[in-house]
């Protein structure tokens, strides 16, 4: 997930589930995954399971059944048969691929044959990348996941799973879709006509102007704004030329060419809540989209309405100039609509509700997108809670997917865990005291009500290192440290002094799937590693910016189990070439070429420079030294993170890496050169 825009990630395989059989679609531990995964952009396909011989029943093994997963059958070598193997559900197996006797490369060299879902999987999620290729090309823009998922099922050929008396096993008579890549290529060609909608995937190929800034406080009256395009009925399908509409204003158009949005500019203020609704008239489906001022994608609704009518709220964080595409569902409709964004009502105030000790079970709503829930309370040393914040997923409430945070002050002290997408987390405070929970949607679209339960007990483990800033437990340089995860959600803050410019390396082993993070002096989230280390140990590398405290946190991935673990700390000075050296930025100068050289394919040169209003076009060359680079890529950000920036690698001639963007108003950017080898390049930022 971190590196969705680094590496231009479009789709997740996963080939691997459970031995169960279900048909019935409930969100699993990897719900969170799927669910943030798609908010970036990247499809999940999940191998629906082997085990249909066994069970001979319809269902798939999870995490296919998950919603946020795009399950996977499997067919032989005729694609209008299941494999016998095959789990299958008419409701839950989004797509069958060819999965028999695929021919692939073997671990030993050379090539074998291997059947399964897990070979139909990865055939999708190839599809939906070359889908996503096709897009580009074609539309200028990317697909949304829930394009994806209809361009690939509506363009599906159908069979039915019928009887074979060769295959062995009884047959569900189901209707399922299978895979056809030609067909679906034409169902994305049939996108196109007219100008593209604003890109609303993870890697935001530059940002659209968002015209002038003019918040406004809300009001305007409620007569229709007529289209400005007289004859047409539809609005200009550019974000520079988007119609502009004020809050509290209903517009009146119709889409006249499918594929085709109408886009609208609307100023939106900080603090406000409003409310969009999208009411087809003739329109059969109507589809909403939100984009942020710098044409990223904020929210997205197909049904929130009425019947097909499209429906949402958002909480504004920062004012601006947002925009709203009007489009059709799968953009295959024309038809006229009614576009209502309501005149923006303030946010309620903070406050918060004191717990009293006596209090275990609490009733709450999330009442619109973006809402937080404070809860004061008194917690008290070496005692062991347990906060739990459910919704849908254990039926007690509506709220689809909540988030709890346990805050000291401004200091998050653990957050979102548990199963499905309900909320769980332990916690033994170092100090007695004051602390606040904050309950919430995990995205800012969503309401709903939701239950909180508080559990205590004394704790009675082996001494526990506290979480957070409390902590008194250091980490020395080139120290070994050995200690224990007590409870599942338990997390061991270390202090470790480091020194600028030195990069250090922090390494934890012997837990069932080790988990480190890492934290500034004041507690804020700085880097992560997963399993980096080799099996499931972590290994994560940092270099230093100036000499501080810092916190290395100890845990389980998903707060899943409990254990032992050793962790320590090794330091060099850095190389200036390393896949952590995200901070080491040289300066880069408009029209004067930078000579560099990567030593690394696994590393990355990252340069900063302050540029202002204007398009720029960056260039990465094979460089002119003894050893140049082959194919040479190119990052663009606002940070250093690169966690939604702008990526090419062969947009110029060959293998040079061509990358053009706009920046709306003055700010620092930072760039990044890497290459799938190491070598000379030549890097050049000019103004167009």
């Amino acid at each position: 997930m971190n590196n969705a825009s680094l590496y231009n990630v479009v789709a997740v395989n996963n080939s691997w589930g459970g031995s169960d059989n279900t048909n019935v679609e409930s969100r699993t531990f990897y719900g969170d995954e799927f669910a943030a995964l798609k908010r970036l952009g990247v499809v999940s396909f999940v191998a629906a399971g082997n085990d249909y011989a066994e069970f001979e029943a319809v269902g798939v093994g999870g995490p296919a059944n998950d919603p946020g997963a795009f399950a996977v059958s499997s067919s032989n070598a005729e694609r209008n048969l299941l494999s016998n193997f095959s789990q299958r559900s008419e409701t839950l197996s989004d797509i069958v691929a060819p999965g028999s006797n695929v021919l692939g490369a073997n671990s030993g060299g050379g090539v074998i044959s291997i059947s399964g879902t897990s070979m139909a999987s990865p055939v999708a999620a190839g599809a939906a990348a070359l889908a996503q290729e096709l897009a580009m090309s074609a539309l200028g823009r990317r697909l949304t996941v829930d394009e994806i998922y209809r361009v690939m099922q509506s363009s599906a050929s159908v069979f039915v799973d019928r009887e074979v008396a060769s295959d062995g096993v009884k047959n569900s008579g189901a209707t399922f879709r299978h895979l056809d890549i030609k067909a679906m290529g034409e169902a994305i060609l049939a996108l196109g006509g007219g100008a593209p909608a604003p890109n609303p995937g993870p890697a935001n190929p530059g940002p659209a102007n968002p015209g002038p800034a003019n918040p406004v406080a809300g009001g305007g009256n409620n007569a229709p704004v007529e289209d400005e395009d007289s004859d047409s009925g539809t609005f200009l399908d550019d974000l520079k030329d988007a119609t502009a509409i004020q809050a509290g204003q209903t517009a009146i158009g119709g889409l006249d060419t499918a594929g085709s949005p109408d886009l609208f500019a609307v100023d939106f203020v900080a603090g406000k809540i409003y409310g969009i609704a999208l009411v087809g008239v003739t329109l059969e489906d109507p589809y909403l989209r939100v984009f942020e001022p710098n044409g990223s994608l904020l929210a997205e609704n197909d049904d929130g309405g009425n019947g097909l009518d499209s429906a949402l709220s958002l909480s504004i964080s920062s004012s601006g100039r947002y925009y709203v595409a009007v489009d059709s569902h799968l953009g295959s409709e024309t038809g006229t609509y009614a576009l209502a964004i309501s005149a923006g009502a303030a946010a309620a105030a903070g406050r918060v509700r004191t717990v009293a000790n006596s209090e275990k079970v609490i009733a709450g709503e999330v009442a619109y997108g973006g809402q937080l829930i404070d809860y004061g309370l008194e917690l008290t040393e070496g005692i062991l809670y347990t906060f739990s914040l459910r919704g849908a997923d254990s039926g007690v409430g509506t709220l689809s997917d909540p988030y709890l945070g346990l805050f000291q002050g401004n200091e998050l002290i653990t957050d979102d865990g548990g199963v499905g997408l309900d909320s769980q987390f332990s916690f033994i405070p170092a100090t007695s005291g004051s602390y606040k929970l904050v309950a919430s949607g995990y995205t800012s679209t969503e309401s709903g009500s939701f239950v909180l339960q508080i559990e205590s007990e004394v704790y009675k483990g082996p001494p526990d290192v506290p979480a957070g800033k409390s902590t008194q437990a250091k980490l020395e340089v080139s120290a070994n440290v050995s200690g224990e995860i007590n409870f599942k959600g338990d997390q061991d803050w270390f202090q470790v002094n480091l020194q600028a410019g030195n990069e250090y390396s922090f390494a934890l082993s012997g837990l069932s799937d080790s988990l480190l993070q890492l934290f500034d002096s004041a507690g804020n989230f700085v880097d992560f590693d997963d399993d980096s280390g080799g099996g499931y140990d972590s290994l994560l590398r940092f270099i230093a910016e100036s000499d501080d405290t810092y916190y290395i946190a100890a845990g389980v991935y998903g707060n899943l189990d409990t254990g032992s673990y050793s962790l320590s700390i090794s330091s060099q000075a850095a190389t200036g070439d390393s896949v952590s050296n995200t901070r080491q930025a040289g300066s880069l100068t408009l029209d004067t070429p930078v000579n560099g050289s990567l030593v690394s394919e696994e590393g990355y040169d990252v340069y900063t420079v302050t540029l202002g209003l204007g398009e720029y076009v960056l260039t990465a060359f094979p460089g002119n030294g003894e050893s140049p680079m082959e194919n040479p890529f190119v990052f663009v950000d606002g940070d250093q993170f690169f966690l939604d920036g702008l990526f090419d690698d062969d947009g110029g001639s060959g293998f040079v890496s061509s990358l053009e963007f706009s920046i709306l108003e003055p700010m620092d950017v930072v760039i990044a050169v890497g290459g799938y080898d190491s070598g000379d390049y030549s890097l050049l930022l000019k103004y167009l």
